[in-house]
C-alpha cells in the first residue's frame, strides 16, 4: 500500500519528466524550417505534431482543467530552456535567427496549450 508521501514523490517525478521532455523535444525539433523547406517533410511534421500533442494530452491528465495560463507560461519557459540547450551544444548557430526562435516558441507554446485544452480532461472532481 502506498503512502501519501510516495504518491507525492511519484507525482513530482512525473512532473519533472514531463517538463524535461518538453525542454528536450524543443531543442531537438528546432527549427521549424527544416520541416517545411524545401518541401513539407512528412516524418518530421508528424513527429512534431505527435510529440507536442502527446505532451499537451499528458498535461491534461496531470493538471486537469483550468490551468491554461500556467501551461502556456510553463511550456514557453521550458521550450526556451530547450532552445538555450540546443544553442549551447549546436555546431550550426546560423539557424538561431530571431525569426526562427520567435516562430518556434509561439508555435510550440500555442500548439501544446491547444492540445492541453482540446483533449479530454484527466482529473475529475
Amino acid at each position: 500500500m502506498s503512502t501519501p508521501r510516495n504518491d507525492r514523490a511519484t507525482q513530482l517525478f512525473f512532473l519533472a519528466m514531463l517538463w524535461l521532455c518538453t525542454a528536450l523535444l524543443s531543442g531537438y525539433q528546432f527549427p521549424l524550417s527544416r520541416i517545411f523547406e524545401p518541401d513539407v517533410q512528412i516524418f518530421p511534421l508528424l513527429c512534431f505534431l505527435l510529440f507536442f500533442g502527446a505532451l499537451g494530452s499528458l498535461m491534461t491528465r496531470i493538471y486537469g482543467s483550468g490551468y491554461t495560463l500556467r501551461i502556456l507560461v510553463m511550456v514557453f519557459i521550458f521550450a526556451s530552456l530547450g532552445l538555450v540547450g540546443r544553442y549551447l551544444f549546436s555546431a550550426d548557430l546560423s539557424i538561431f535567427t530571431a525569426q526562427n526562435v520567435i516562430e518556434y516558441l509561439i508555435t510550440v507554446t500555442l500548439y501544446t496549450t491547444i492540445a492541453y485544452n482540446w483533449f479530454p480532461k484527466g482529473k475529475q472532481g
